[in-house]
């Protein structure tokens, strides 16, 4: 049997074994018999009295016939004839099943630095994302909180958290988007800013190391301590860049500007270098910069909110 037309599984136990139950016939001119079959998640999945569990992917399957495997072959369909081969192929679900990744994946994050000399200081930067995949598209919710204090006093006290969902269109390089970012500066004369937007994202370059999306859109930023509420336009771009087997860089620009006056705007870019630190790709290092630019500050605050970090990343 071709490698490329299958992948083995083994069950997590041994499955009652009565060979010639059904037979399964590749599109490769493959033939394969077992004890069981089921379909699920567009895999098809064979109980082997040798191999254990096998998976097929389902475009990858002629047919499946019950019993002789000379009898001619049926459009695609879950060979069960008996009672028992009934029980074994619920096992093999159950197989399949567990098999099948989650939807959902996210990260934690934490860095913490300390210093007790002549003045005492703690900063602290905890993040979080979580990412769920379906047939119509992905939703992502991130979120970061930065506190550092000094002599016990807190000099800066802020909080990031922004959710998006893109919805897949006919054209798998194009997606919809809806996104929405809500922003907390203790220090900020404007103390909370959110900032909804929406628009059409592009994948412009979609290879195994390499990602770029471009996003465009409309709509705006309104500010709790003003009052003030700007009608904006978007630009962003969200890349990646995989270096060697370890290390990866992610990046993200954005720019809003003020429909009404273009020099009024905000700018974001952020950057992160990640070394993986386990064979299993779930805990890495990273190295971090972010900075919020806005075009008119309030009086008293700096145009730059300037974020700097390293720590550990763990993936879930």
């Amino acid at each position: 049997m071709g490698v490329r037309t299958l992948s083995m599984i083994m069950s997590a136990a041994l499955l009652p074994s009565a060979q010639g139950d059904v037979t399964v016939h590749t599109v490769h001119g493959d033939t394969l018999r077992g004890t069981a079959v089921t379909t699920t998640h567009g895999h098809v999945y064979v109980q082997h009295p040798v191999f254990g569990v096998l998976k097929l992917a389902q475009d990858e399957v002629a047919g499946i016939d019950a019993g002789d495997e000379d009898s001619s072959h049926a459009p695609l369909h879950v060979g069960v004839n008996s009672a028992a081969t009934q029980a074994m192929a619920a096992d093999v679900l159950a197989c399949a099943e567990a098999d099948e990744p989650t939807p959902w994946t996210g990260t934690l994050g934490a860095a913490v630095t300390a210093s007790y000399t002549t003045q005492d200081t703690l900063n602290l930067r905890l993040h979080g994302s979580l990412n769920h995949a379906d047939d119509t598209g992905t939703t992502t919710l991130k979120g970061t909180w930065y506190l550092n204090t000094t002599e016990g006093s807190v000099t800066d006290n802020d909080a990031l958290i922004r959710g998006e969902r893109q919805w897949a269109m006919q054209d798998p390089a194009l997606d919809v988007f809806a996104q929405a970012t809500w922003q907390f500066d203790q220090f900020e004369s404007w103390g909370h800013r959110v900032s909804p937007y929406a628009g059409i994202g592009w994948q412009a370059i979609d290879e195994d190391h390499v990602q770029l999306q471009l996003k465009g859109g409309g709509g705006g930023t309104w500010e709790y301590g003003s009052g003030m509420t700007e009608p904006q336009l978007l630009l962003e771009a969200d890349g990646s860049l995989v270096i060697g087997e370890r290390q990866r860089l992610v990046g993200q620009a954005s720019i809003a500007p003020n429909v009404n006056a273009w020099s009024d705007y905000l700018a974001t870019v952020r950057l992160e270098w990640q070394m993986l630190l386990r064979d299993d790709r779930t805990v890495a290092w990273s190295v971090g910069v972010r900075n919020i630019y806005d075009a008119t500050p309030a009086s008293g605050t700096a145009a730059n909110d300037l974020k700097l970090w390293t720590g550990l990343n763990w993936t879930f």
